[in-house]
């Protein structure tokens, strides 16, 4: 679910479910046993405040406070991998120098808590590089000349021609 408190503001949240009982052959004993799914948590959710403002024609603002948790994850031999929570902090700052021209500067924390799951079964992280991660990027946008469309696998330029090709 997403919800726009007013124009600044923008929250949202997501949960699921998830059970994991299954049965299982077991041919040493020939019968069906209970098991838990290899690999899976019971509960997994995500959610996110956003803030953005447009403090004037040269200069807009957003920050971003982002959120994923996950519940231990079971499996059948070496024991379960711990549950976590995972924490996002992001801000970007946009700058249109001309109707052509927009400088946009972002930046931010992953894994603001510095989570690290040393556990044997470290593949479920919510994270790909264990602990922190600081990074920041600069995008230039620019637009120039006439506006193309696809159609019928041919180039058109915005504007129509009454010719026929």
């Amino acid at each position: 679910m997403r919800y726009r408190i007013n124009r600044d503001w923008l929250v949202g949240a997501s949960y699921s479910y998830l059970d994991t009982d299954a049965k299982k052959y077991d041919t040493t004993h020939d019968r069906l046993v209970d098991v838990v799914i290899d690999g899976m948590a019971h509960h997994k959710g995500s959610w996110f405040a956003t803030w953005n403002h447009e403090f004037s024609s040269k200069y807009n603002m957003g920050l971003g406070l982002y959120g994923r948790m996950s519940s231990k994850r079971y499996y059948q031999i070496n024991g379960d991998g711990k549950g976590y929570q995972i924490w996002r902090f992001t801000t970007n700052h946009e700058f249109p120098v001309s109707k052509k021209w927009l400088f946009r500067v972002e930046g931010g924390v992953d894994n603001i808590f510095n989570y690290v799951d040393r556990t044997y079964h470290g593949l479920h992280l919510g994270t790909t590089n264990p602990g922190r991660t600081i990074y920041g990027s600069l995008t230039v946008r620019f637009s120039h000349g006439k506006k193309l469309r696809f159609t019928n696998n041919k180039f058109n330029s915005k504007t129509t021609n009454n010719e026929e090709d």
